[in-house]
């Protein structure tokens, strides 16, 4: 199980982020998850800023076991002074539906289903800990929130306090440097749209690489550089064709050759196990189409931290307006002229 490296500086982060954000979660119970590295700092920053309980859901995953979650966020909550706010479960999040105010949308808490919302008390919040375009229909229903007047919104991830996507591209920038490529005067393809391309983009050229850039849908253009590229950067989260292999996508044949390597943030792909082990590509590991390889906690905890108290504060403001105003339309148009919440917009 991944633990926390340097505590200290994690508490020191999660409380700048709360006083930042000015996150004050009195009155308000939360429901969220509790996770592994860095992921574990959520139910502690929701009892740091007040909550008047913190239901932290876990499970056994890959990442690790329940029990040693439980243990280890139930350590650091009496480290942090919050023990008696936080109750760590491994009972499914649905149980605990009508008992909680604000609800995140993090992968133990999921899905966020019918069943999961028709439970929910009036003047719920459900916050999303990402921008509405990043969000997965199955896991959480913004329909069913309309049909029973739950507010949910995203957070937005530029906003001047955050600009979570420059992480994006510091990840890149790590992963390169750590494969040995030097990334200052190397040649470096990148193939993705939108802010995940814009921004490994702009991080590289601020460290002096040649960048070329290629549009997702034009992967086959990547050909001509591969030879005399030093890597090649996946990043898309929009398009889902194939940016290597299938009948889009770039041959593995061609990277074979090229000895190039490949760092995978996000993007489908499609490779068999003998495909994959004759091309350099990290990490081993790759992630479906929607989900990254390699998330911003790579760098370290900071974009964490920042991310999961500006998505409470984004709760936070949904409740207190829906308090205030009885009106959930209100609720949400009040949040988002903040500059903090991001609208869902339903098709």
């Amino acid at each position: 199980m991944r633990e926390i490296d340097n505590i200290k500086r994690v508490e020191n982060l999660i409380s700048h982020a709360v006083q930042d954000f000015e996150l004050n979660l009195k009155g308000i119970s939360v429901l969220t998850e509790a996770a592994t590295g860095p992921y574990f700092v959520t139910p502690l920053i929701a009892a740091i800023a007040g909550a008047s309980t913190v239901i932290a859901v876990t499970s056994d995953s890959k990442y690790g076991r329940a029990i040693d979650i439980s243990n280890y966020v139930n350590e650091l909550a009496l480290r942090f002074g919050v023990r008696d706010q936080v109750f760590v479960t491994a009972e499914p999040a649905h149980i605990y539906a009508n008992e909680s105010d604000l609800i995140t949308n993090l992968g133990f808490v999921r899905p966020i289903n019918k069943m999961f919302i028709q439970k929910l008390k009036k003047n719920t919040a459900i916050s999303l800990m990402c921008e509405p375009w990043e969000y997965r229909n199955e896991d959480v229903d913004t329909e069913a929130c309309n049909i029973y007047d739950i507010a949910v919104a995203g957070t937005n991830e530029s906003h001047q306090k955050l600009k979570i996507f420059r992480y994006v591209g510091m990840t890149a920038l790590k992963i390169l440097l750590q494969s040995e490529i030097e990334v200052f005067r190397s040649k470096i393809l990148i193939i993705g749209s939108g802010v995940f391309g814009d921004e490994i983009e702009f991080v590289l050229n601020q460290n002096g690489a040649h960048v070329i850039r290629i549009n997702p849908s034009s992967a086959m253009e990547a050909k001509e550089h591969l030879a005399n590229s030093d890597a090649i950067v996946l990043a898309e989260h929009h398009e889902k064709q194939c940016l290597i292999g299938g009948d889009t996508g770039i041959p593995c044949k061609w990277l074979e050759d090229a000895g190039i390597l490949v760092v995978h943030i996000c993007g489908e792909v499609n490779l068999n196990k003998k495909e994959q082990n004759k091309i350099r590509i990290y990490p081993n590991l790759i992630a479906n189409m929607g989900y990254m390889s390699v998330a911003t906690d790579y760098v370290g905890p900071k974009p964490v931290v920042d991310l999961h108290t500006a998505g409470l504060k984004v709760g936070e403001l949904l409740i207190r307006n829906q308090r205030e105003y009885l009106d959930t339309g209100k609720a949400i148009s009040k949040a988002v002229a903040s500059g903090l919440a991001l609208a869902i917009q339903n098709s």
